[in-house]
């Protein structure tokens, strides 16, 4: 319920404002809720650099602004191994379902964390037909 996530993560703000990672979720929902411009405004509000140009990336291609989603994604990709699972998620977001797929297989190859959250994460749903995503869980222990 991406509407209800919001007022939670806003109150934590209003108790916290510098407070990492609030910004971005606020972000996502309105991002799922097809609220770009507004999920735009969230992410350059996010102080947690890897987490902004993720959201950037995602929402400024959504939004048609090529050049800033790819401006976005090399701050991401400058983050190498460490942001495998986030870039991702940004190229299935941007139809890039290969490229996808082979960050998705290097993010276990190197143990990433993010990992965890691909069984659910909405950001990955364009992956989800394909039988080497199904592996991919497998091999993760889901499914």
């Amino acid at each position: 319920n991406y509407a209800a996530s919001m007022p939670p993560a806003r109150e934590a703000l209003a108790m916290n404002p510098r407070m990492s990672r609030a910004h971005a979720a606020i972000g996502d929902a309105l991002f799922m809720l097809g609220q770009w411009p507004e999920a735009r405004t969230e992410y350059l509000a996010e102080p947690a650099g890897d987490f902004a140009a993720t959201g950037l990336a995602i929402v400024e291609h959504k939004l048609g602004d090529r050049a800033a989603a790819e401006r976005a994604m090399q701050a991401v990709e400058a983050e190498g191994d460490r942001l495998l699972y986030q870039q991702a998620q940004v190229l299935a977001q941007w139809g890039e379902h290969e490229a996808a797929i082979s960050r998705l297989q290097q993010a276990l190859a190197m143990g990433d964390s993010g990992l965890v959250y691909a069984r659910n994460d909405p950001l990955l749903d364009p992956l989800r037909q394909d039988p080497r995503f199904g592996e991919l869980l497998k091999r993760i222990g889901f499914d």
